[in-house]
């Protein structure tokens, strides 16, 4: 079972050791953030209004962790499973108008993030195992003065007995 403590954990570490980031408690680069979702408008505003509230604090380039929406579901052969939909956003400083220079950091965000997505994939050990199932890749533009990439992913893992009647938990 991956818990909502590790998955921080996992990209917040992931973020201290890439050698673009770097993050620290002193050189914020690395947020978690929760979104709620609006089908009119989508989560980007609630995106900005953070960048907007944080900006000064954080630094290039900003790494937002989006918190998971867990699923459990035994479709697999009664195997129980905790889907997560989670994401990550990676956003560097582009001007506005500068539709080229803004291509040249889509590209940076995207590979930066491509990155974090390949060292979790190696290096996120669970008992059994990790499969990413969607992971979807959309520009960010114009984000309080900050354009990049946004991927949203789904992290299947074994739920054994994640969900079932704990007698000793109820007094009976």
């Amino acid at each position: 079972m991956l818990k909502y403590s590790e998955y921080v954990d996992f990209f917040k570490t992931a973020c201290e050791k890439h050698i673009e980031i770097l993050h620290t408690p002193s050189n914020k680069h690395f947020e978690r953030i929760v979104l709620d979702y609006d089908p009119m408008m989508g989560s980007s505003p609630q995106i900005r209004a953070f960048i907007s509230g944080k900006k000064r604090e954080l630094k290039s380039p900003i790494v937002l962790l989006i918190s998971y929406v867990a699923r459990y579901s035994d479709e697999r052969n009664d195997a129980q499973t905790k889907q997560m939909a989670g994401g990550i956003v990676v956003l560097k400083p582009s001007a506005a108008g500068d539709f080229d220079g803004e291509e040249a950091v889509f590209d940076d965000c995207e590979r930066i993030a491509a990155e974090l997505m390949g060292y979790t994939d190696e290096k996120l050990v669970l008992p059994d195992r990790l499969e990413w199932t969607g992971v979807v890749n959309e520009r960010m533009h114009d984000v309080e003065g900050y354009s990049g990439v946004r991927f949203d992913f789904t992290i299947v893992v074994p739920a054994y007995n994640e969900i079932a009647y704990k007698p000793s938990q109820f007094g009976e």
